[in-house]
């Protein structure tokens, strides 16, 4: 299953349209989603091991997928290999 983190931080103006995305995306899309705020510890390793420098930034399967928001359409094909969840 596809995995996607969406880092962000509280003060940042960008991400919550970011995290809309990728919360509608999830309704349509089966795949792992998590959004993990930079300064949580969490946050920091992933900051660390990804070598992050602004937010949002999407991780997907592992690898940095998108630095600020992504268009809509990116971030659908970016997930799109996922399960279909029927309506």
């Amino acid at each position: 299953m596809i995995k996607v983190e969406l880092i962000y931080t509280k003060v940042c103006p960008h991400c919550p349209h970011a995290k809309e995305i990728f919360r509608e995306l999830k309704k349509k899309y089966k795949f792992d989603y998590k959004e993990i705020d930079a300064l949580s510890k969490e946050g920091q390793k992933l900051v660390q091991k990804f070598k992050i420098m602004s937010v949002p930034t999407i991780i997907i399967d592992g690898k940095v997928a998108f630095i600020g928001v992504p268009l809509k359409d990116k971030a659908e094909a970016a997930v799109k290999p996922a399960i279909a969840i029927k309506s």
